[in-house]
């Protein structure tokens, strides 16, 4: 199953919210009271299972007088709705599927349908007007329930909130659903335990119930205290879940604090996909999981590995995964317009109603930013690097001296080769990089990492870098020769490339040493430029040319491999 579209009309901070759902992962951010948990409580009323024991309510319910936006007055004729369009396929949905077929009367042996599911709440009235329709067929009003009923029993919708305390009597992650059934023997051999466990059990009850008795004191002649154990449940495994990442070696139950969290959402995704696989058709159903607030109790280096996970299980699985979240680590890179990001527009100072800001383009990333509370100048150079789906990096001040280092990539230089298998990152400068929360972030994210710099720059950086933890040579090194103006990585090149640029660009020379500010600048990125087109027109692999440029790289391959 899955969620293609949703309507919402009149609730709460909407007045009018149309959300699409183009791809299997779609994260919901924006900041506190930005309308995320009305989106969510709309997907809740419709199709949220029905409590399962008699001491939950259920919380879903709406109350017209209470949720009808206040701003809008009593004197209106308007409605709260709700509306999903729901893609349900035969194969995979065979549940609900066939249920749809027999009420619709489908005889053509189409493979899926596009349903519409709505609720609609009058002023007037308590109860909700419960809609399923396909194209211009409609349901009547019991059939309509029957359908939503049956979509909720199945499970076609999972949810799991992060930040709620874990359930009193059912706060264990229960692997029966996810194991299938016990063999024979197996089950023979837990009942077996289990009633010899429960023998031991009533025998320590009886040796401590005279123990609890006289704690009673003078109310002893009035109460007695009897003590019992219950049957154990052999549907319950007491079995932990983890899952780790080949390249760092670190499973789930290392992560600190969040795993539980995380063991849960792994395991509502590994359920959702055995659900899918079922070999019934009473109980096939390929289920839709929504997630508040994955990032809970997760450190940011986490947070980003977490994220990356949950959206190659979404995709692997091919299950459609909904997140709200006020972490960037769980926005899609690789599918911007999957993002969705509310805001809540004010009046005369008031917030009033929710809307969806548009996040396309090559800076999407920007609204998030800024929402999120995080300031675009110092977001903006290291968004890419949020986002890597690598776990090696090599920072480099500039996108040139990247140049320099994919040059050093060629398998044509041998052994003095960078065997360097992450990602190089330019990071615009060491004003971008004088910032150690940043550096912490770096530190903590990625499995290797290392920070090159032009000399120039070391005794300020250095010590920034030893503050945080960093060696010399192990994690950073600055580039450049000491005296003769040659303390840049430009420093590193043969004397014959810098004498023919220097030769042929005098001007630019004078510039750089007696010009103003931003004359000097821009000449300065000129004459860089220069430098590296001649390096490449002349260079060949080998000592020549690359003499100086192999020390830093055996520096940067000790540190890495």
């Amino acid at each position: 199953m899955k969620l293609r579209r949703l309507k919402i009309s009149n609730f709460r901070s909407i007045e009018l919210l149309v959300v699409e759902f183009p791809s299997f992962y779609t994260a919901i951010s924006g900041k506190n009271n930005s309308g995320k948990s009305n989106l969510l409580k709309a997907i809740k009323v419709l199709f949220q299972q029905e409590p399962r024991y008699r001491y939950r309510l259920r919380e879903e319910e709406i109350s017209f007088s209470q949720h009808f936006p206040a701003w809008k007055g009593k004197n209106t004729s308007e409605t709260i709705k709700f509306s999903a369009t729901l893609i349900i396929e035969k194969a995979l949905d065979t549940s609900v599927f066939k249920l749809i077929e027999e009420f619709f009367k489908f005889e053509d042996g189409r493979a899926l349908v596009e349903l519409e599911v709505s609720a609609e709440y009058l002023r007037d009235k308590d109860q909700a007007e419960f809609v399923v329709q396909y194209g211009d067929m409609q349901l009547d009003s019991f059939k309509s329930r029957t359908v939503i009923k049956s979509i909720r029993s199945s499970g076609a919708f999972q949810f799991y909130n992060s930040t709620e305390p874990d359930d009193p009597f059912f706060s264990h992650p229960q692997l029966t659903d996810l194991l299938g059934e016990l063999s024979k023997a197996d089950r023979d051999q837990l009942v077996k335990d289990r009633d010899r466990l429960s023998r031991t059990v009533s025998g320590f009850a009886k040796k401590h119930q005279k123990d609890i008795s006289e704690l009673l004191g003078r109310l002893e002649e009035k109460y007695t205290v009897g003590l019992s154990a219950p049957q154990l449940d052999i549907d319950f495994l007491p079995i932990n879940i983890t899952l780790g990442d080949k390249k760092i070696d670190v499973s789930l139950d290392e992560w600190g604090s969040g795993t539980r969290n995380r063991t849960n959402i792994l395991l509502t995704l590994f359920k959702a996909k055995r659900l899918s696989e079922s070999q019934e058709d009473d109980t096939k159903i390929t289920p839709i999981i929504v997630i508040e607030e994955p990032e809970s109790f997760l450190h940011p280096s986490a947070q980003a590995e977490f994220g990356r996970l949950i959206q190659d299980l979404c995709d692997e699985f091919q299950v459609q995964v909904l997140v709200a979240t006020h972490s960037p680590y769980f926005l899609s890179q690789q599918r911007p317009e999957s993002n969705v990001l509310l805001c809540r527009e004010s009046e005369s100072g008031h917030p009033r109603y929710t809307e969806r800001l548009p996040v396309n383009g090559d800076n999407w990333m920007e609204p998030f930013a800024l929402n999120l509370g995080l300031s675009n100048p110092e977001f903006e150079p290291w968004r890419d690097l949020f986002f890597s789906r690598t776990n090696k990096i090599l920072l480099v001040e500039g996108e040139i001296d990247k140049e320099y280092f994919e040059m050093l990539r060629d398998e044509n230089h041998g052994p003095n080769k960078l065997c360097f298998d992450g990602e190089i990152f330019a990071f615009g400068g060491t004003g971008n990089i004088d910032n150690g929360v940043l550096l912490r972030f770096i530190k903590g994210k990625y499995h290797r990492f290392f920070v090159t710099y032009d000399l120039d720059a070391d005794a300020k950086l250095s010590k920034l870098l030893q503050s945080l933890g960093m060696e010399r040579a192990k994690h950073y090194y600055p580039i450049g020769i000491q005296g003769g103006g040659r303390n840049k990585i430009e420093g590193l090149l043969p004397e014959s490339v810098r004498n023919v640029v220097f030769g042929q660009n005098g001007d630019l020379v004078q510039q750089v040493i007696g010009g103003a500010n931003d004359e000097a600048k821009s000449a300065k990125q000129r004459l860089k430029r220069l430098l590296l087109d001649e390096f490449v027109k002349q260079a060949k692999p080998g000592l020549e040319y690359f003499s100086e440029f192999y020390k830093v790289v055996k520096v940067i391959n000790k540190a890495m491999i």
